[in-house]
């Protein structure tokens, strides 16, 4: 049994079991790989952390989102959070995570081969006014 490095309660529902298999498998057949990305998200956890921890509010934009938990993980109270991504993958970001809950997280759909972020934002904020 592996060690955990980090916790991720939302890992389950964001990989579902045929994200898990693969990361199992990868795990066996690469397991430089675990490391790798254990390491990276101890590092950027670490590194936001320290930056929250010195700031009375500011703006995060996640570029590409994913099915990057760390912003509903870590939880900042003076962050506001921009989640940038296709809005297929936002869709599915909505299922997992239930955006009544964090007023403070924001999904904003984006095809970055055809739209500047920019404009994106600038579309967004002037709907919500």
């Amino acid at each position: 049994m592996t060690e955990r490095r980090f916790d991720d309660p939302y890992a389950f529902m964001l990989a579902g079991k045929q994200g898990i298999t693969l990361a199992r498998r990868f795990g066996t057949d690469m397991p430089q790989l675990q490391h790798l990305v254990a390491g990276r998200t101890r590092h950027l956890d670490r590194s936001v952390t320290e930056f929250a921890r010195e700031q009375v509010g500011f703006n995060v934009v996640n570029i590409g989102a994913g099915y990057d938990s760390r912003f509903w993980r870590l939880q900042f109270a003076g962050a506001t959070v921009y989640d940038l991504d296709l809005p297929v993958m936002l869709n599915e970001r909505r299922r997992i995570f239930d955006y009544t809950k964090n007023r403070r997280i924001h999904n904003l759909g984006i095809d970055l081969e055809t739209q500047a972020i920019v404009r994106t934002h600038e579309s967004t904020t002037m709907k919500s006014s």
